[in-house]
């Protein structure tokens, strides 16, 4: 016991370490993550497979969201056939600030953060306020480096996912009632379902079109 509170005194103070290193348990690749067994994942190809894998893919799907915020006026949100042609007109822009990954949907400085629960470490927005219950890290070198690659793998994913994003824009209200952007493109579906970028015990809650089941109760 005496020489684990010596570790962890060691690694509080020492704070430039790498946050993992504090840490006795190895973080887990994006490819030995738990994917989703019940709706065929979809296999992206071209992605950096490590510990920040699934991070990368949460950004991808908040740009999502706000791509389509601005896209789908509310008084096209009604209609089936709009929203799924909104919505691959989005995910086809050609002009830089129109695409669902331009880089004015990104912050301009980022930190790593340290998840609860797990021993991955994840980007948060450098802007945003910290949690005190939360360790973080400030990115002294290559950001730029470090957000492009987060606006390039965006991309890799909004081209992957193309047919799934359309058809879920179109059909989300043949099992819910009313649509939302919100509702309909979330982390869950897009890094867990849809992916398998990140595992279930991310979301704990449920989204809006799914059916409890008892094999994860």
């Amino acid at each position: 016991m005496f020489f684990m509170m010596r570790r962890w005194a060691f690694c509080i103070v020492v704070f430039l370490l790498p946050l993992s290193n504090c840490h006795a348990k190895k973080p887990k690749l994006a490819s030995e993550l738990s994917s989703n067994e019940n709706e065929e994942v979809v296999k992206i190809e071209g992605l950096t497979d490590d510990e920040k894998t699934c991070s990368r893919c949460r950004w991808a799907a908040r740009a999502l969201r706000k791509s389509l915020g601005e896209k789908l006026p509310k008084k096209a949100r009604d209609d089936s056939e709009r929203r799924k042609i909104l919505t691959r007109a989005a995910l086809d822009a050609s002009q830089e600030k129109d695409k669902v990954c331009a880089k004015r949907r990104f912050p301009e400085k980022i930190r790593e953060r340290q998840e609860r629960g797990s021993d991955r470490i994840a980007f948060s927005d450098g802007d945003e306020p910290q949690d005190a219950h939360v360790r973080y890290r400030e990115i002294s070198e290559g950001m730029e480096g470090v957000i492009d690659r987060l606006i390039s793998e965006c991309d890799i994913i909004m081209t992957s996912l193309t047919p799934q994003i359309t058809a879920r824009a179109e059909k989300f209200t043949e099992r819910v009632e009313e649509f939302s952007v919100a509702t309909a493109f979330t982390d869950r579906w897009v890094c867990h379902r849809m992916t398998g970028l990140c595992p279930k015990e991310d979301f704990p809650e449920y989204d809006e079109d799914e059916e409890e089941r008892d094999d994860e109760l």
